[in-house]
């Protein structure tokens, strides 16, 4: 029997139970749930109810839910929000969480206010912050060359192990020529770490295999870790025997990606964009003085990514029939993940230098001098001839 035709026999009989006597509604109910297949208590609490149409469902009027969060709560959780970067909702409540001295000293937040904060999840947060206004960039052309020295010599890289310990890195350039490639133009090596999520960066100008190798040898010694296994994709200034020498100096493994495999090196070209691309745009760089503006904010920006913003990490990955399980592991700052790691190829002087500066810069005034710096590098590069038509589409 359809549930349509129960409801209507449970209608036919609605004023008959309502006038009958005591025994005479046991006897209705008796009935009614012989003939409908209904429990007792089900068929009493359905008959109680009055029965109403689904056309007049429709226009009966919502009842509005009443709102936990206020406006003026939501304009300082959209305050956190952009100056940490417009990270996601499940990114954001941890940030919250672990910044509170420094939100309510910047945006002047009582403690009622930021323990309402607090009890937002991670989903409320994605829905009333997703159509707000956030900066948006144009992409840019492609500049890797393919690197045929010692291409032979330099094995594939496994895409599909996941590292266990800090030491596994990856390395890649972003070029910064706007819309046309032709002539000199600065580049940045974008550099992580697989397990920990720690990245940073260093400008040059003019792509070249000693640039590259230059870079590398201003990125290491801020590293808090051995570096054990470098990989890279296959562009000429990564294919070269500067790093093949530079890995061969400081016993590293040196590993390439597949020829037009983008997600083998993955890791690093999700943080072209978060690192890279959203803090310093689209825009062409071709001066030295720019360069140099490039290096101090990207060391400013190292600083406040790997101490202070969250990030996911995949910690397993199996096929089970047609679909791929993954397990992810909860939001940590790549500073956290380094001191939980029990590896015994970190560095102690440098992990004991990056968390007393933890514990004594403000996130939120950081974020600040990167915005004024981000600014103030985009203010001179909008004066050059070669951004002008980018900023008109923009």
């Amino acid at each position: 029997m359809k549930k349509e035709t129960k409801m209507e026999i449970l209608k036919s009989q609605q004023d008959a139970y309502f006038k009958a006597s005591k025994k005479g509604k046991g006897r209705i109910l008796n009935e009614l749930c012989k003939l409908c297949h209904l429990t007792r208590k089900h068929v009493i609490k359905r008959l109680a109810k009055p029965f109403v149409s689904a056309f007049d469902k429709k226009c009966l009027p919502k009842k509005k839910r009443r709102l936990k969060y206020s406006q003026a709560l939501l304009k300082l959780v959209a305050q956190v929000w952009k100056a940490f970067n417009y990270p996601c909702g499940p990114k954001l409540e941890p940030i919250i969480k672990d910044n509170e001295s420094s939100i309510k000293k910047n945006f002047l937040v009582s403690d009622k206010d930021y323990s309402l904060m607090c009890q937002i999840s991670p989903a409320q947060l994605d829905r009333r912050l997703k159509n707000l206004d956030r900066d948006n960039k144009k992409k840019a052309a492609c500049c890797t060359r393919p690197g045929r020295h010692l291409k032979v010599t330099i094995p594939l890289v496994d895409p599909t192990i996941i590292p266990k310990k800090p030491g596994s890195c990856s390395m890649d350039l972003v070029a910064h020529c706007g819309d046309n490639l032709s002539g000199n133009f600065a580049y940045s090596l974008n550099f992580t770490d697989h397990f920990l999520g720690w990245t940073t960066a260093q400008a040059f100008l003019g792509k070249s295999q000693i640039n590259t190798s230059n870079a590398l040898d201003v990125i290491f010694p801020t590293l808090p870790f051995k570096v054990n296994n470098l990989n890279s994709d296959n562009g000429s200034e990564f294919i070269n025997a500067h790093l093949a020498k530079f890995c061969k100096l400081h016993y590293i493994r040196f590993t390439r990606s597949r020829e037009y495999k983008k997600n083998d090196n993955a890791r690093i070209e999700q943080k072209n964009f978060t690192h890279v691309r959203k803090l310093v745009g689209y825009l062409r760089y071709d001066s030295q003085y720019l360069v140099s503006l490039l290096n101090k904010l990207y060391a400013d920006a190292a600083m406040f990514q790997n101490l202070f913003v969250p990030q996911s990490k995949l910690i397993s990955k199996k096929r089970v029939g047609s679909k791929i399980v993954k397990k992810i592991d909860l939001y940590k700052t790549p500073l956290q993940r380094l001191q939980l790691s029990k590896s015994t190829n970190i560095n102690q002087l440098l992990l004991a230098k990056y968390t007393s500066l933890h514990d004594s810069i403000d996130p939120i005034e950081l974020s600040a001098s990167i915005d004024t710096q981000v600014n103030y590098i985009t203010k001179i590069a909008s004066k050059f001839k070669a951004n002008a038509k980018i900023l008109k589409a923009a």
